[in-house]
């Protein structure tokens, strides 16, 4: 009676490395003399290259690629406390209850932090992480023929279905019906799914009381314009799946001494 073996003979996939490596020469492999033995070892070329196209994936704008918690410099106790709430979101995501709002004036640090939790969690949740420049989502949905289809784009069914998203800048200085619904069924969308988000914007009043009505508008901005022109229910289910963190300071990039610059980016100095 004869036995039939199965094979253990498996198709090795194709090594994936980056053609420009000085060390590996795009083998993907590192070669190094070990107590006078020739040894390999994976390149660290490969990790980047994932990194990178992580973050193509993830949409990190390039301007902000070099922001992390660590590079992040606080001038001020309101800036102070914002890290630390980014660091606690990062630490205990996907067990939190509530998404961030991150509000305050330009400059201040607001964009640096969310990217930043965004490049703690890129190693574990991978392309399950979205960054979404709201004014860029709102131009393209502007249209109604558009807008008319947005359900059927893959990129709208992302939007609603990551376990994290980024709505960086978020309002519009005189948004339209169609932006107004856009960002109402987004906001739903997620709210039902019980995904989080983290917000970014401008200041808004600190008072707990301004979800329930329009009195708390003190002055005309893009997050202020938005928030009003959004339902009630909305506004009030908004920001009870969010904590709201106000950031004070000067603009960064307006400081000229080295000894005042809020996000240090030591790669990118010359030496």
């Amino acid at each position: 009676m004869s036995t039939m073996l199965k094979s253990s003979w498996r198709e090795i996939p194709p090594v994936l490395a980056r053609r420009d490596c000085t060390l590996c020469r795009g083998t993907g492999w590192e070669l190094l003399i070990v107590s006078g033995l020739s040894r390999a070892r994976r390149c660290g070329c490969l990790a980047l290259d994932r990194l990178l196209k992580l973050k193509e994936i993830v949409r990190i704008p390039r301007r902000y690629e070099h922001c992390s918690l660590g590079e992040f410099r606080p001038l001020t106790l309101s800036q102070t406390r914002a890290l630390g709430e980014a660091q606690r979101f990062a630490e205990r995501f996907p067990e939190v209850t509530r998404g961030l709002f991150f509000c305050g004036p330009p400059g201040v640090g607001k964009t640096h932090l969310a990217v930043a939790i965004v490049q703690e969690l890129l190693q574990r949740f991978h392309e399950d992480l979205l960054f979404v420049d709201f004014e860029a989502l709102a131009y393209r949905h502007a249209c109604p023929t558009r807008a008319s289809h947005k359900r059927e784009d893959l990129e709208w069914g992302r939007m609603t279905r990551v376990s994290l998203l980024i709505l960086d800048n978020f309002g519009q200085d005189a948004p339209s019906r169609d932006i107004v619904r856009m960002t109402e069924e987004l906001l739903h969308a997620r709210r039902v799914r019980k995904k989080a988000s983290i917000f970014t914007g401008d200041a808004i009043p600190s008072h707990a009381s301004f979800p329930l009505g329009r009195a708390w508008k003190l002055e005309h901005s893009p997050t202020q314009n938005l928030l009003c022109s959004l339902s009630a229910n909305t506004v009030i289910d908004l920001f009870a799946s969010v904590r709201v963190v106000h950031l004070h300071g000067a603009d960064h990039r307006k400081l000229s001494s080295d000894t005042e610059v809020l996000f240090q980016n030591r790669n990118l100095r010359k030496t």
